[in-house]
């Protein structure tokens, strides 16, 4: 999927959803998230959080109960891993950059009601469905595979909000694949190890103001 496609659809899904929000104020809401992505996968020969990405999310709220939303997303990401920033020289960088397009559906539960108007903390969990459309690779000291990786990915994830307003908070989440980004059975006499990718997004969630009341 081309890039500037990409953001044409996350364009007009935003517009779909925040005339929906008006619509429908006490039901459904809208919100976006923007976040950096601090990743890493198993299997590359490397350790740390290194590789630091970008996400941003479009997010299709729906108000279950007073204390539990629905969260179904469309996000474009920016993720991978890197070898050590302290690598001798620069032939022994490994450099994974991976582009998804996901859809994240999860569940939240809300505490610390401030004054009715809203709760300052959200804990949710969920699962998330992923569709890789570009990758690249520079290797370096070590054997990784260039291509082939899987197109689908399937996780979990699990986060929390800390609202300062109805409308804004702050987020910290951790992301992790249930498949394989590759298998190495895949490849006959491969000489490096499957791998599955993962990791952690710090970033700012908006939102519609919520109205509904049980």
């Amino acid at each position: 999927m081309n890039r500037k496609y990409t953001f044409k659809l996350i364009i007009c899904i935003w517009a779909i959803l925040g005339v929906n929000g008006v619509l429908s104020a006490q039901r459904f809401g809208g919100g976006l998230e923007l976040s950096a992505n601090a990743s890493q996968i198993d299997g590359d020969f490397s350790a740390g959080y290194n590789r630091i990405g970008f996400n941003a999310t479009l997010v299709g709220i729906i108000h279950i109960k007073t204390r539990t939303d629905l969260h179904v997303g469309l996000s474009y990401s920016t993720r991978g891993a890197l070898s050590s920033f302290l690598a001798y020289n620069q032939e022994q960088h490994t450099h994974i950059s991976l582009q998804y397009v996901d859809v994240p559906i999860t569940i939240h539960l809300k505490d610390w009601l401030q004054e009715s108007e809203y709760f300052k903390i959200h804990y949710y969990a969920g699962v998330s469905i992923g569709r890789l459309f570009n990758s690249s690779v520079r290797t370096g000291g070590f054997a990784i595979p260039t291509e082939g990786y899987r197109r689908t990915d399937l996780g979990w994830l699990a986060g929390i909000s800390y609202f300062f307003n109805p409308q804004t908070a702050l987020f910290i989440q951790y992301n992790r694949s249930f498949n394989l980004l590759y298998n190495k059975n895949s490849t006959p006499g491969a000489t490096f190890s499957s791998m599955r990718g993962y990791y952690l997004s710090v970033g700012v969630h908006v939102q519609t103001k919520s109205k509904y009341n049980e």
